[in-house]
Formats: C-alpha cells, sequence, structure tokens
C-alpha cells in the first residue's frame, strides 16, 4: 500500500494525552488551581485518592508516548523506504530534516520533503 494511502487512513495517527484532572471518591472535579484537601462538594478529603489519579495518569501517559513512539519508527521506515534512501548512510539526517521541515503542515510534508532530499542524494 502507498505511504500517501496509508497516512491518509491514519496508520500513523499519534494518540493524545488527555488532560489530568483532580477529582474526590465521588466523582467531583475540583479546580487544579484549588488547594482543598477535601471536596468542596461533599466534604470528602480526596488527597489519598488524587494520588492514586496522579499514579494512573502517569502510567497511561508512560503507555501512550511508548506507542506513540512506536508509530514514529515505523512511519520512518517505511517513508525511508518509501523514498528509497533506507539504509543510506545520510537516511537518518534526511529525516530528521524532512521532519523539522515538514510536520507542523502534516505526515505527507515530511514524505514530500523526504522525496525532495532523496533526489539529492542518489
Amino acid at each position: 500500500m502507498d505511504i500517501y494511502i496509508k497516512i491518509e487512513h491514519g496508520h500513523f495517527k499519534t494518540k493524545t494525552i488527555p488532560k489530568f484532572e483532580r477529582k474526590c471518591a465521588n466523582g467531583h472535579f475540583i479546580s487544579t488551581t484549588s488547594n482543598f484537601n477535601y471536596c468542596p462538594e461533599c466534604g470528602i478529603e480526596f488527597k489519598e485518592y488524587n494520588k492514586k489519579c496522579k499514579e494512573d495518569y502517569k502510567k497511561l501517559k508512560k503507555e501512550i508516548d511508548e506507542e506513540n513512539l512506536t508509530t514514529h519508527k515505523i512511519f520512518k521506515a517505511e517513508a525511508l523506504d518509501y523514498c528509497g534512501i533506507l539504509g543510506h548512510k545520510k537516511a537518518e539526517q534526511a529525516f530528521l530534516m524532512a521532519w523539522d521541515r515538514g510536520h507542523s503542515s502534516g505526515l505527507t510534508s515530511v514524505v514530500n520533503e523526504l522525496e525532495d532530499l532523496a533526489s539529492l542524494m542518489s
């Protein structure tokens, strides 16, 4: 399958990390700027519950970061292969340049930039 079709169908889509929210055991959300040690709505102390939520959030963030890194590595390998420079001694540098120039416009732009650089390398 062509890399542009894979990009269009979301094969290289990364996940975003959800925002951390403080809440009590009853599920009431607490402002992240407040320094309360209890829920203003129900009066339950949420210090330990909040600690558990932070631990769960860090675990989730680590899992998502690892999955995104794997997705990025797969994209990189397929893009280098598509451009015919996989294994070339300057492939890593070319990919980094293409990424810097194109990633803010999307993965298609990265591949376009990489194709331009690959044509100079052959």
